[in-house]
């Protein structure tokens, strides 16, 4: 009786760990991208410098210890389940965190800056910060 007990404990086991290798080779072979942590990428603003549209957005990235970057794009990305976005931006700029709270954006020549105040850092909303475009043209 307590051979035959073993020999069904053995075949549960064995349909089991059968089970998980097939379902790791279903889940290895999908065309998904494996992205651990995925991006959280927040539209800003859409502004225009000589007549040409750009967009901004913000960037939220990492694991626990999360960076905000600033990007900017001339046409409007597409965005996968990643975060990565369907074209290259033309200007990114990290918000530093080791400082002072940002107090507003600026886009001075097709880059970005950041400037700061005097506050200590608090985790910002950075859709709130006013944007302020400078054509130089």
């Amino acid at each position: 009786m307590d051979g035959k007990l073993e020999m069904i404990k053995l075949n549960k086991f064995i349909i089991l760990l059968l089970t998980l290798v097939i379902m790791q080779f279903i889940t290895a072979c999908t065309k998904e991208p494996d992205c651990m942590v995925s991006d959280q990428v927040q539209f800003l603003k859409e502004f225009s410098v000589a007549n040409t549209p750009y967009f901004l957005y913000v960037r939220r990235s990492g694991f626990s210890d999360k960076m905000s970057y600033l990007e900017f794009y001339d046409i409007k990305p597409n965005f996968d389940q990643c975060g990565e976005p369907s074209q290259a931006q033309l200007s990114q700029v990290p918000v530093s965190d080791l400082g002072n709270n940002p107090i507003r954006i600026v886009i001075h020549d097709l880059l970005i800056v950041v400037e700061y105040g005097e506050e200590p850092y608090s985790s910002p909303d950075l859709s709130l910060l006013p944007i302020k475009v400078i054509n130089s043209e």
